[in-house]
């Protein structure tokens, strides 16, 4: 059995919808297809998710909210009209806007992305639709429980195919819960684990893992095959291509990992599996972040923060606190009247090794660290001599490269 997982980019357009159709009707054996909400596309310049939160904290500030509703519904009517499939949008935005009166939690409310993109592609693919909420079981306390969830999937017809949203699950009282964001690559991984499947496929817009991203460094090398651990690694170092926490939860299991191109499917990406071998390549890992920057993060000031935005790390050097996030929820005027520092559309770039960097490594660094003052907010090492971070302006993205490229690691 394979269970294959489309992320935001690959559910998104018209394009990247007929290559999925492909896919899955190749392969007999693709017995569940995990979605995500729809990402950005050359149409769109948001992502589904980044419009709920905002929608969020519309409805929680008591402001006017429906330019934003019509828009989600408007995207998904749209995408549905061009791949000839009929639903009833209105009606489905009727309940979202009877429950968003009623009592819509957070939750809730930013998981209806996935939910929808299930609806959608479970028509276009001809599969049986099901809610997250009835198979992905929360306990209380926001951990998976492994047990009742095995319980639903294994009620499900073995014959039959199925198209399920990501990211989000339910308490057995039926209280929405999601997981960290890009969590719709864990929903396809916790399947995956209990059903005991040989094949986990993670369709992205990418081509596989590399050692740095191909988009910006002409050396960047694709690596075809790696062992969960190192991926591991490199997840929690910034390569965005499978969320680790998905990573952790197929360690150990007998189920592989492939990594492909949505729009290149024949392509070999690369291979993810539990076989342990060392690696000790340099790893160059890019993202793009919003920074947050204050002299004093007391207690109060993290949840406000953290309440209002997507954070990844918070880096104490210098006195100063760097707080690092996915996305901003809010006007950037909130958190100048909490006394921060607020640098939109930043990219941060992090360097490593799984062993220490050597002497000739770590003097070629320190070299780099006074070509980068001009270009970055920070650029230190941040953990053991092994991690090195660099966060710089997007339009400075380039030039940084440029210095990358010149010190050859």
């Amino acid at each position: 059995m394979i269970v294959s997982k489309f992320g935001g980019s690959s559910v998104a357009s018209l394009q990247t919808a007929n290559k999925i159709k492909q896919i899955v009707a190749g392969n007999q054996n693709i017995k569940f297809v995990v979605v995500s909400a729809l990402g950005k596309s050359e149409i769109w310049k948001d992502k589904i998710t980044d419009l709920l939160f905002r929608l969020f904290f519309l409805i929680a500030e008591n402001k006017e909210y429906m330019f934003l509703v019509d828009e989600i519904f408007n995207r998904y009517e749209h995408l549905s009209r061009h791949l000839g499939v009929c639903i009833n949008w209105h009606s489905y935005k009727q309940e979202f806007l009877k429950q968003l009166q009623d009592i819509a939690t957070k939750e809730y409310i930013v998981s209806r992305g996935e939910y929808l993109s299930a609806i959608l592609y479970s028509k276009f693919l001809c599969f049986d639709f099901l809610d997250a909420k009835d198979y992905i079981i929360f306990n209380k306390n926001n951990s998976i429980n492994y047990k009742a969830t095995c319980g639903q999937l294994a009620k499900l017809p073995a014959n039959n195919r199925y198209v399920i949203g990501g990211y989000y699950g339910a308490t057995k009282g039926g209280n929405i819960k999601v997981f960290e964001r890009g969590g719709s690559d864990i929903t396809g991984a916790i399947i995956a684990k209990l059903l005991k499947a040989e094949i986990y496929q993670n369709f992205t817009d990418v081509d596989g893992v590399y050692n740095k991203p191909p988009n910006l460094f002409k050396d960047a090398t694709g690596i075809p095959l790696l062992n969960f651990s190192t991926a591991i690694a490199m997840a929690s170092c910034g390569t965005e291509v499978v969320h680790q926490k998905a990573l952790e939860e197929l360690n150990g299991t007998n189920t592989i990992l492939f990594v492909k191109s949505t729009l290149f499917p024949q392509n070999f990406g690369s291979i993810i599996l539990k076989e342990e071998y060392k690696n000790n390549k340099i790893f160059v890992c890019c993202s793009n972040i919003n920074l947050i920057i204050c002299q004093n993060l007391t207690p109060k000031l993290k949840k406000q923060i953290c309440s209002k935005c997507e954070v990844k790390k918070i880096i104490k050097n210098n006195g100063k606190y760097y707080i690092i996030c996915n996305s901003l929820f809010v006007d950037e005027k909130y958190f100048y009247a909490l006394g921060c520092k607020v640098l939109a559309d930043c990219c941060q770039f992090i360097i490593f090794s799984f062993l220490k960097f050597d002497k000739n490594i770590t003097k070629k660094l320190k070299k780099m660290q006074k070509k980068l003052k001009k270009y970055a907010f920070f650029n230190n090492f941040t953990a053991f001599f092994n991690n090195f971070l660099i966060i710089c302006k997007k339009e400075q993205k380039q030039k940084v490269v440029q210095i990358l490229n010149k010190i050859k690691l």
